[in-house]
């Protein structure tokens, strides 16, 4: 059998796969193997890993091979992989470790002890930096890439003291020959799973399968267990120090770990006999030490005024809210200018995510803030889930608040002036659910309810009450008993139906939720009925990064649901020459110039700069250069015409890696695109936006990100509304088959507010 086996091309990859490959040509003798070299995105970047992405640098394009049956198994250092595997790909079992920590390659000292104090270390590693200053503060560290034959060499010319590898490594090349210093896992905790192997599969290839057992080795099989659950379990990646290292001795499992964030970091070490406890309690011991809190603030019934004081003081301090449909979009406005703002609202069959999902990125959020804020609307101790919420952060050792809030049911009645007590007519109230399970009705106690003297209110029950009201009837409850429904309470969009259950039989009603029932003798104290404002308008923004956008404060009396669909990060990139136009076609391409400027500012003393856009150029003005143009039609096309080019114009494009090709209209001038920033994808859950939704873009690849975040995108395509920015977005949307769009008169916030206003 011809067994084709993928693998990077650096000499220790190709060492580790001749590894493995002598182990199963040992086994099985009658088969013989191809090695397949495959380049990947980490091997081809020199920027710092922290820079260019998370786990699976060194593996996606293995993976992508492996999945289109072009190699039949990938050799990856399973340290490399991310937590979550490509889909139908699988894991063999391990064959035995290599030494698994990490070790001190010194150029004059004896050991790390003896280096002189200042000495200057180099590592790529951030989980490796901390620890190392937590040994020895004094230490100088620099950034190093490259594979070790590169690492040696640059401690040499570059005059390092010493430089940290993973000792597997230098095991596996067969070099001895250096002076080292090995760290004690008390010292350095190693990368999860350094040291081990991985031999990924297709998970129908069960031939091979068999195989790799056949060379396995069962401890090293517990171990990466352990270690891959912890940064599973830890949502880990190589943008974050994480360490792990499970050892096994007489049955019983022992985990060193260490976790950290931009401020603190946590060491632990846990040991028991179930692997899936020890990955647990780990977890849970590190997030009590690092984590912020998640404070569950219950916002109110709808109208901002009815928020509590300490509920107002969490907003303003959040470094994070997650906050639900029915949330005032002025309470959002409270909230700090870059705290990040994300919307987990629920509505009947739109969900934008599962509780499940809610509770992991409470989680999540807890530990990259300090304060994090849950809000829900009305109170928090009334039909929203606190509980389940508490329960998850709770076994997971992230602190919590609780803070209530004013509930509908209470509030409700009194913006319509319905007592929910009242002396000689009753004494108590009660408070019941009306939605069931599957969109159905809950069992409501109707002879309790019929034969009772207080008041009764009827949470989520507006889809239903004229079968609540038969029942009652039914039930022997009178007739002329007075019944109000209260739609949109506290909100200026508060409607009130006030009748008699007989009456509410007859009248259909058509009311939007949320809507409360109230049931009993007080609502005949009820006040003259409350005109319907206009509805307020709700609208959806896929963004860029996770600050409250300026576009969103200046859509005053709307409620803007923010949706982060990408993160930017700026590029280190390499000029020869200096342009005779700088062009800058976002506010993101004047920002990554700058990040990544080498030259002194004054070489572009002659440079004429050109903005696409009012925003572009107020950008450009805060880095102290005013644009030399700024066409007043804000797109490409107009600028170009404005632009007095020669025929050796050199044109410099600022741009992202995502940007559109401007070859053609610059074609006879020498036009240089200069990718200065990537506008990366998000990998979020999906969402449910209604069908009809009014969703606002601001550039193209926008459009595409939310577009793939949507459940059901083609429903939202043939219903809803695009209100865009320009030529280039409103083209993208009728690509993807978009049919009612509506185009700013100008390419601006300012120009989509007032459209959308």
């Amino acid at each position: 059998m011809q067994i084709r086996v993928g693998t990077r091309g650096s000499k220790l990859a190709l060492a580790q796969c001749d590894s493995v490959i002598e182990m199963l040509q040992e086994k099985f003798p009658s088969c013989s193997f191809e090695k397949v070299i495959i380049h990947t995105k980490g091997d081809l970047s020199t920027q710092p890993l922290t820079h260019i992405g998370g786990n699976g640098l060194f593996v996606r394009e293995i993976e992508q091979q492996l999945s289109d049956g072009r190699i039949d198994l990938a050799i990856h250092s399973m340290k490399d992989l991310p937590s979550m595997l490509g889909e139908g790909l699988m894991i063999c079992d391990p064959v035995k470790r290599e030494e698994g920590q990490d070790v001190l390659v010194l150029r004059n000292a004896e050991s790390f002890s003896a280096l002189p104090a200042g000495a200057t270390i180099a590592t790529g590693s951030v989980r490796r930096k901390i620890q190392l200053k937590q040994l020895r503060r004094d230490l100088n560290i620099v950034d190093i890439r490259g594979n070790i034959d590169t690492r040696i060499r640059k401690m040499q010319e570059n005059g390092y003291d010493g430089i940290v590898l993973a000792q597997a490594g230098l095991n596996r090349l067969g070099i001895h020959d250096l002076k080292t210093d090995v760290f004690s896992i008390d010292e350095m905790i190693p990368s999860p799973c350094q040291g081990i192997l991985a031999v990924e599969i297709r998970q129908d290839r069960v031939d091979l399968q068999q195989m790799m057992k056949a060379v396995s080795d069962p401890v090293t099989a517990v171990e990466a267990g352990v270690e891959r659950g912890f940064l599973k379990e830890m949502n880990g990646d190589c943008r974050c120090p994480i360490g792990a290292r499970a050892t096994v001795a007489d049955g019983m499992i022992t985990l060193h770990a260490m976790y950290g964030n931009d401020t603190k970091t946590a060491r632990v070490k846990v040991s028991g006999h179930d692997s899936e406890e020890v990955i647990r309690s780990a977890a849970s011991m590190i997030r009590s030490q690092l984590a912020g809190t998640v404070r569950i603030v219950g916002a109110g019934p709808g109208d901002p005024e009815m928020i509590t004081i300490k509920g107002m003081r969490a907003i303003k301090e959040a470094d994070c809210i997650l906050y639900d449909r029915l949330i005032p979009a002025e309470l959002l406005k409270q909230a700090d200018r870059n705290c990040e703002t994300i919307y987990v609202g629920k509505a009947d069959h739109m969900h934008t995510m599962k509780q499940s999902q809610i509770n992991e990125l409470l989680v999540e959020k807890a530990m990259e803030y300090r304060h994090v804020v849950r809000l829900k609307g009305g109170d928090i101790s009334l039909l929203a889930r606190t509980q389940e919420e508490v329960s998850y952060l709770k076994e997971k050792g992230i602190p919590y608040e609780l803070i209530s809030g004013i509930s509908s049911c209470m509030a409700g009645p009194v913006a319509a002036g319905i007592p929910l007590t009242a002396r000689g007519v009753c004494s108590g109230f009660h408070v019941l659910s009306a939605h069931g399970s599957h969109d159905g009705i809950n069992d409501l106690p109707y002879d309790q309810i019929a034969s009772s003297h207080d008041t009764w209110v009827l949470m989520m029950g507006l889809k239903h009450v004229q079968e609540i009201v038969a029942q009652l009837v039914k039930h022997g409850m009178k007739k002329t008993t007075p019944i109000a429904v209260i739609s949109g309470a506290t909100t200026p969009d508060q409607k009130t139906v006030v009748s008699t259950l007989e009456g509410m039989i007859k009248e259909p009603l058509n009311l939007p939720s949320p809507a409360i029932i109230v049931i009993g003798e007080t609502v005949r104290f009820h006040m003259e009925k409350q005109e319907k404002a206009e509805v307020r308008k709700e609208v959806y923004l896929p963004k860029i990064g996770f600050e409250r956008s300026r576009l969103a404060d200046l859509l005053t009396d709307v409620t803007v649901h923010e949706i982060p669909v990408s993160v930017i990060s700026f590029l280190a990139y390499e000029q020869d020459v200096i342009p005779d136009v700088a062009l800058f076609t976002s506010r993101n391409g004047v920002e990554g110039f700058f990040h990544g400027l080498k030259q002194d500012i004054r070489a572009y003393a002659k440079t004429v700069f050109a903005c696409v856009g009012k925003s572009t150029a107020e950008k450009l003005r805060e880095y102290g250069i005013t644009a030399d143009i700024v066409p007043e039609s804000h797109d490409s096309q107009s600028l170009r015409q404005q632009l007095n080019l020669k025929q050796d114009t050199v044109v410099c494009h600022y741009c992202g890696t995502l940007a559109g090709n401007h070859n053609r209209m610059y074609r006879g001038y020498d036009y240089r695109a200069v990718p200065v920033y990537d506008n990366r994808r998000l990998d979020l859950q999906q969402i449910d936006v209604p069908q009809d939704a009014a969703i606002i873009f601001t550039c193209s690849s926008n459009v595409e990100r939310m577009m793939n975040r949507m459940v059901h995108p083609e429903a939202w395509a043939d219903h809803g509304t695009a209100y865009v920015i320009g030529p280039s977005t409103y083209q993208t949307c009728r690509q993807l088959g978009v049919r009612n769009i509506i185009q700013a008169q100008r390419a601006d916030y300012e120009s989509l507010a007032e459209l959308i206003l």
